[in-house]
């Protein structure tokens, strides 16, 4: 199983985070993306990790993480300034990478809705958008979502699945950077299946962010595939 480790930066921790109170709960409040954010990460050597125990009070030590100090910027944009507005009409924030791709989502006070993307300007609408979380979302919740999506790839290609989310932990997440206690932890479990004329491709692929509450992006996200 392949894997991929983000660390967020001490530079994002910063600059762009609202300081608001530690909670155990992600609402609109402490993870809300809104234009103008930024997202900035640095990959990590992955050999050896693994996401750690689930449930109530947990510790995971990362501390021995071998960070890459490329540091990786996203900027989240107001749609309408996109060129690929139109085909994203409800969405409020964009994720733009400084090239042609992009990640579209509607983001408000009751939930956070993946909407699709943009990739080398293939146009990837959900006909079914995948429901990440439901404001607020606290220790034990849970929330399963159908997606769908019809794009072109060189060739008509459809994707059916499932999405489903839990915060299945909160704990102390120990990181180079420091100690990060009542953190919140998300798993998120995606499962779809891509299919055309010429090939049929199935994806299963696991998530685990943390969040502490006082910073909009997690301060890791450990994604498996």
């Amino acid at each position: 199983m392949k894997s991929k480790l983000l660390l967020l930066s001490s530079a994002l921790l910063m600059l762009c985070a609202q300081s608001i109170a530690q909670s155990t709960s992600l609402t609109f409040a402490n993870s809300g993306l809104l234009a103008g954010d930024l997202i900035k990460t640095h990959t990590a050597d992955t050999t050896g990790i693994v996401q750690g125990p689930s449930g109530a009070n947990q510790t995971w030590n990362f501390a021995a993480l071998v960070v890459n100090p490329t540091l990786n910027t996203q900027t989240c944009v107001a749609p309408s300034t996109t060129p690929y507005a139109s085909s994203f009409p409800t969405a409020t924030v964009a994720i733009s990478n400084g090239s042609s791709n992009y990640e579209y989502y509607k983001i408000n006070t009751g939930e956070y809705i993946n909407l699709g993307m943009v990739v080398s300007a293939n146009v990837i609408p959900f006909s079914d958008p995948q429901k990440i979380v439901s404001y607020p979302f606290s220790y034990s919740n849970t929330l399963s979502d159908n997606i769908a999506a019809t794009f072109v790839l060189g060739i008509n290609t459809i994707r059916k699945g499932t999405s489903t989310t839990t915060a299945d932990a909160w704990g102390t997440l120990i990181l180079p950077s420091g100690s990060y206690t009542n953190t919140l932890r998300i798993k998120i479990i995606q499962d779809y299946v891509d299919s055309n004329l010429y090939y049929k491709a199935t994806t299963h692929q696991e998530s685990y962010l943390w969040f502490d509450g006082t910073h909009k992006n997690p301060l890791l996200n450990i994604t498996k595939s």
